[in-house]
């Protein structure tokens, strides 16, 4: 039996040469080059369902169903929030144009009397009881 000098070890440096590789050729033809050598080959069969298998290979949406109806829900609830947005602006609008029209028409009675009565109309209209109830 023979014992390492293992202060002979501490001097030698091993290095891998990186172009060193090999290439593995699978039944079907297909080729893999890797780095190093290939020591053995193992080949595993994992079952999925071909619902994942697409969507790891990027074509189906496995479990992204979820994430999907929730992104249209929201883009949904967008789109209402615009058209609230929307109708409160047309209906600033359209009050803000009554108001022009109501202070035009004012503005064009001469009498006093009638300008205050008008104002009094156009500002402040009488409410029917049901309204009110």
């Amino acid at each position: 039996m023979e014992y390492v000098n293992f202060e002979k070890i501490k001097e030698f440096h091993l290095r891998k040469n990186r172009q060193v590789g090999s290439t593995y050729t699978v039944p079907n033809g297909k080729s893999y080059r890797v780095n190093g050598v290939i020591l053995s080959v193992e080949k595993y069969t994992l079952r999925t369902p071909a619902v994942l298998v697409d969507a790891f290979l990027g074509y189906g949406e496995s479990l992204d169903c979820f994430n999907n109806k929730l992104q249209q829900e929201e883009v949904k609830q967008r789109q209402i929030d615009t058209h609230k947005s929307l109708q409160s602006v047309e209906q600033e609008t359209l009050q803000q144009q009554k108001m022009e029209l109501a202070m035009k028409i004012i503005q064009e009675i001469s009498d006093p009397i009638q300008k205050a009565e008008w104002f009094d109309k156009l500002f402040n209209p009488k409410q029917n009881i049901i309204q009110q109830i």
